[in-house]
């Protein structure tokens, strides 16, 4: 279990980081290399698009399940933790959760558009900051979306298949798909010259490889 601290408490649901998600932060800053603005304005795009994110899973939790849940930040983003019943939650449940948090952060980026097709926005600082924002909680939600375990898309198929082939051969088959897509998105990544999105591709399939998984996020 990672070590966390906590950082707050919004909406009754306790805000842990741990020290990973402080060291790619730092990483990304880096490799943009920008201005202390700049920093700045990724800094609190991340912090914000991923609590975003994980509060749809959180508020779904709670809708559906009506259970305590945390968020965690880690170094790929966000976790939401809660307790499993049996080991696991009610197929449909899941599938909704899954999908929450998404839906969230598309929400979010679709705020942002209106922002750019339709507000005024003279400075230049402003409408690259909300043109960023745009783009990152787009491509990140989409990217979640990939049938990938356990990415959102990865855990949705499993509650999509496990009611017809039983949670044994459902999640099989869910780590062959994430196998495939998984090399698939590694090549494109490294094809385009997102080498974060490559590594984090690459840490994916190799946890299906291996039989591994992590909370769901």
């Amino acid at each position: 279990m990672r070590r966390t601290y906590f950082l707050g408490r919004i909406f009754q649901t306790d805000i842990e980081a741990g020290i990973d998600f402080l060291f790619m932060l730092a990483y990304v800053l880096f490799m943009m290399r920008g201005t202390v603005g700049e920093g700045a304005m990724i800094a609190f795009t991340f912090i914000v698009s991923i609590l975003i994110h994980e509060f749809g899973h959180v508020f779904a939790v709670k809708r559906l399940l009506a259970m305590p849940c945390r968020v965690i930040l880690w170094a790929f983003g966000g976790l939401c933790v809660y307790p499993r019943l049996g080991g696991g939650t009610n197929p449909r449940a899941q599938l909704l959760i899954s999908l929450a948090g998404p839906a969230f952060g598309l929400v979010l980026a679709g705020i942002a558009w209106l922002i750019l097709r339709f507000a005024p926005l003279e400075s230049e600082i402003a409408y690259g900051w909300v043109s960023f924002f745009f783009l990152f909680n787009l491509v990140v939600n989409l990217a979640n979306l990939l049938p990938i375990y356990p990415l959102d898309g990865g855990q949705a198929l499993l509650a999509v298949l496990t009611p017809s082939r039983g949670a044994g051969r459902a999640m099989a088959a869910v780590r062959k798909v994430s196998i495939a897509v998984g090399v698939v998105a590694t090549m494109a990544a490294f094809h385009f010259g997102y080498r974060i999105a490559a590594i984090l591709a690459i840490l994916l399939v190799m946890q299906n490889l291996m039989g591994a998984g992590t909370p769901r996020g």
